[in-house]
Order: structure tokens, then C-alpha cells, then sequence
């Protein structure tokens, strides 16, 4: 059960379930446990019966951690997929970059809105689309 109210750097509640990135770029998942909710510190090169461990989100200056979500363009993948036409007129597909994320596949929380007005279509969309079509 969570007894406190985590924020991040921008004002946002962090909760269960949501991923946050570090101002180095560290991605980690929130997970909770009877004591509150944290990082989780388990060892995962650890083969035995080991007990998860929660590194409480009390323990971190938050304010160098923000909330993220899935990229609303390549949905987290880090790239799209894209078709042209080459010079012979054969559709070819081609995988670069989603300038929307940078290729990290996450974006801040605090910026989504704004992020899916300008690509309101996602990738994924597109994509299926396509394939039907072909």
C-alpha cells in the first residue's frame, strides 16, 4: 500500500505501473510491494529462489525523474516504418528513426498531449493500412 505521494519533476503523481526516466536516460518500471512503491532492485542475473527487493522511490531525489508513456508515433518501438517508391515504381518499406521520440520509444508524460496533436495518426495505424491494402 502506498503511504505517500511521489512526484516527479514536473508536478505529476508517479503511481504503480508507470514507467519513469532518469535525467541520465535510465528508463526503470514502478512497482509496489507492502511497504509502498519503488524501483526494483533485484538482482536479475540472480538464478535462486531471491525474494524481489523495492528500493522505495523515497530513497531518490525525484526531482531528476519524470513520468514517461509510449510513444503515440512508433508506439515504443523506437522506429518506423515507412514505403516508398524507388525509381522502378516497386513500393519498398524501410525502417528509420521516430523523430517524434528520438528513437527512445518514450516521451514525457507531461508533453503526450501535445505530442499526439502533431502526429494524431499513430505509425501502427498507418502500418496496418498498408498491409491490408497489399
Amino acid at each position: 500500500m502506498n503511504k505517500h505521494n511521489y512526484i516527479d519533476k514536473h508536478g505529476s503523481k508517479i503511481e504503480e505501473g508507470m514507467k519513469i526516466r532518469h535525467d541520465d536516460g535510465d528508463i526503470e518500471l514502478v512497482e509496489g510491494d507492502f511497504e509502498g512503491i519503488g524501483i526494483n532492485a533485484t538482482n536479475p542475473n540472480f538464478n535462486g529462489n531471491e525474494i524481489p527487493k523495492i528500493y522505495p522511490l523515497s530513497e531518490f531525489n525525484l526531482k531528476e525523474w519524470e513520468i514517461v508513456v509510449a510513444c503515440p508515433d512508433c508506439e515504443g518501438d523506437g522506429q518506423v516504418k515507412d514505403w516508398a517508391d524507388d525509381m522502378y515504381g516497386n513500393t519498398t518499406s524501410f525502417w528509420h528513426m521516430c523523430e517524434c521520440c528520438e528513437g527512445e520509444g518514450v516521451v514525457p508524460q507531461k508533453d503526450y498531449d501535445w505530442i499526439k496533436k502533431i502526429y494524431p495518426i499513430p505509425n501502427r495505424v498507418l502500418r496496418e493500412k498498408y498491409d491490408k491494402e497489399s
